[in-house]
């Protein structure tokens, strides 16, 4: 009897611990694949917080200009399917399982087996490639330097505001990470960045300047963004009043970046309009990124899931609420600096609903994060489950009086989250 072949669990085995960086693995596959990587044009995105919502903006942008565009990005939020799109539409079941059979086929003859995201990231190039893409939109999936996507030699290379994360892989200090980031640097290769961190600026636009690399950095002076009746409003430079269906107070440095990339692919050639950027910029949309689910009670959810990633939710929800209070729904990977993301929002909170991410080894217990909730003297209740944590917190919130309700602390529980509000009806957008 023939085993059934489960495409996504072959595309997500292996255990977190056990993280392979390195290139040479992701060389050998790829050849015996016909290097599909160089048959093809990309915009490779790497950095620490805003990646995702970035590669976003290009995407839409470069949709907009009528070009099929690719995009590759981590983690899923709803779907596994969801991490490999083509003009905003995710890879078909049926093209997963026969192109993640077919990486298989070579994999499986190689003396050092490749990791998950280099599998799902040769799919990945593999169906872009099949489907006549014009461009592909690449967000690293941890570092730079030894990422799997490193492989390509883009058109275009982006780097987002970088941060302490994942420091047992990268390192311990902000110059250690911002050197891996800046791995993905290619000669004769232009770099767009923001980076506002003076040591990991010093540190790329140092490797950019001694590769004698063409460097543009978005001029946060030129950003511009206003809040008024729940929409957030952006402009820079000759953008200007460009609605964002992305709220949060970060994206508009986000978008910034992704009209300075466009503006940087428009040197190389490609035909992008002025009218492009902003349709792309106005048209953009991330789950799970400050994403407003519900007005009639206000409730928000985000994916921060560190702590730079807490203290810009903080701020976009002073921008949504002034001096009201929030109650939080919890949960966060136990690698993950969460005392200080607890610091970031705990001044805006009224009480702290918690719970562990079921099926995840790397999640911190329920327990352990309401002790340190209730150890920066913040009100806080644990729960088995997530859905009993979002249905604890809106009870909570009515008591309380809160101004709204916000998920966060890992993308992971994003799914289950909003799975848990539609149960308690309320899922309005």
């Amino acid at each position: 009897m023939t085993e059934t072949f489960d495409a996504k669990e072959y595309l997500q085995q292996g255990n977190w611990r056990d993280m392979k960086l390195g290139l040479r693995r992701m060389g050998v596959l790829l050849r015996n694949l016909g290097n599909p990587e160089q048959k093809m044009k990309f915009v490779h995105v790497a950095g620490t917080n805003g990646k995702g919502s970035t590669c976003a903006f290009i995407s839409s942008i470069l949709q907009e200009a009528g070009y099929k565009t690719g995009l590759f990005t981590s983690p899923y939020v709803f779907e596994f399917n969801e991490r490999i799109q083509i003009n905003g539409s995710n890879i078909p079941d049926s093209d997963l399982e026969r192109l993640a059979l077919q990486v298989k086929d070579k994999a499986d003859f190689m003396p050092d087996p490749p990791s998950a995201f280099e599998l799902i990231t040769a799919v990945a190039l593999l169906y872009f490639l099949e489907q006549d893409c014009d461009i592909a939109v690449l967000e690293v999936g941890l570092g730079g330097r030894l990422d799997s996507t490193n492989v390509v030699i883009p058109e275009v290379s982006v780097i987002t505001p970088i941060s302490l994360d994942h420091t047992h892989v990268l390192g311990d200090t902000i110059a250690k990470i911002a050197a891996e980031k800046a791995g993905i640097l290619k000669t004769d290769v232009p770099l767009v960045c923001n980076i506002p961190d003076y040591a990991a600026a010093r540190v790329v636009l140092g490797r950019a300047a001694g590769m004698g690399i063409s460097t543009t950095t978005v001029n946060l002076m030129n950003v511009n963004s206003r809040m008024a009746e729940g929409v957030r409003t952006f402009g820079y430079d000759e953008f200007q009043n460009v609605p964002l269906k992305m709220m949060g107070s970060y994206q508009p440095q986000n978008a910034a970046l992704a009209v300075e990339a466009a503006k940087a692919l428009r040197l190389r050639g490609w035909k992008i309009t002025d009218r492009d950027i902003y349709q792309g910029i106005a048209h953009a949309t991330w789950p799970g990124r400050f994403q407003v689910v519900s007005r009639d009670p206000l409730i928000i959810v985000d994916g921060g899931h560190n702590a730079q990633g807490a203290q810009v939710l903080a701020q976009s929800l002073k921008d949504v609420v002034g001096t009201g209070k929030v109650t939080f729904v919890m949960s966060v990977m136990a690698d993950k600096d969460y005392p200080a993301m607890i610091s970031a929002v705990g001044g805006l909170a009224s009480s702290f609903h918690l719970s562990c991410l079921p099926e995840n080894e790397r999640a911190l217990p329920a327990s352990d994060l309401a002790q340190a909730v209730v150890d920066q003297g913040i009100s806080a209740q644990a729960y088995p489950t997530l859905d009993q944590a979002v249905a604890g917190a809106l009870e909570a919130m009515a008591v309380e009086g809160s101004s709204a309700l916000c998920c966060f602390g890992s993308l992971y529980a994003i799914g289950q989250i909003r799975d848990a509000l539609e149960k308690a009806g309320c899922l309005s957008e």
